[in-house]
């Protein structure tokens, strides 16, 4: 029977936690740290990042595991938009987040290949008003003249990763790397950074949507740190 690539990823991936909830030697944990920036025209993404992998085969090669990490991001004329192609225009977003996701990556002898995705966690940042645009005409539903007006709005607050692109909620990121080690302890690390910004409006508005989102492709250059176990 064949089996869908994501199962044998999660499944890859579930078999580490078990493992590293078990005692262990060092030698078979990974753990590190990912300091760097993903850029775009009009957008920046600082970035941290931990993880601790286990590798699966004897030799090192394939490894899985999760990572805790904290991101910025910042944009300037953003169009965010809701679930019936509502759109709400904003100058400038700013939004922090702190997510847990899971890892997975090849490491060859000074150079790891990998994939990261976050799965849930919590976003935050300040107000900011944006213009919102509906596709709809004023009609009699729309009482209160809402389809060409300024809202107010905030990062959406809880974060999670749900099955299917238009699903997913809040602030999250997925990205594509390599890692180059330069020595035993540090790193250089370049990837393309796949990231969800999502706002919630304060009231609901035409068809009782309140988070508008956009999503941004970035590149990413940063420095890598091996840790201790």
């Amino acid at each position: 029977m064949k089996k869908n690539p994501t199962f044998l990823l999660f499944s890859l991936v579930l078999s580490s936690f078990t493992a590293l909830s078990q005692p262990l030697r060092n030698s078979r944990v990974v753990t590190g740290l990912d300091i760097g920036m993903g850029f775009d025209q009009k957008k920046l993404m600082p970035s941290l990042q931990f993880y601790q992998l286990l590798k699966i085969d004897k030799r090192g090669i394939f490894q899985a595991g999760y990572h805790i990490g904290f991101a910025r991001f910042m944009s300037q004329e953003a169009n965010l938009t809701g679930k019936q192609a509502d759109t709400l225009q904003m100058r400038q977003t700013s939004t922090m987040a702190l997510n847990f996701g899971l890892k997975a990556q090849v490491s060859l002898k000074w150079v790891d290949f990998g994939v990261s995705a976050d799965l849930f966690g919590v976003s935050f940042g300040g107000q900011r008003t944006g213009y919102y645009l509906s596709t709809k005409a004023f009609n009699k539903i729309d009482t209160l003249n809402l389809h060409r007006t300024l809202q107010p709005a905030k990062p959406s607050g809880g974060n999670l990763q749900l099955i299917g692109k238009k699903n997913a909620l809040g602030n999250l990121s997925t990205d594509i790397y390599a890692r180059v080690w330069l020595s035993r302890q540090v790193g250089l690390k370049v990837g393309y950074v796949f990231n969800l910004t999502q706002y919630r409006t304060d009231r609901a508005l035409l068809d009782d949507q309140r988070r508008f989102g956009f999503e941004s492709r970035l590149i990413y250059v940063g420095l890598a740190f091996a840790l201790p176990n």
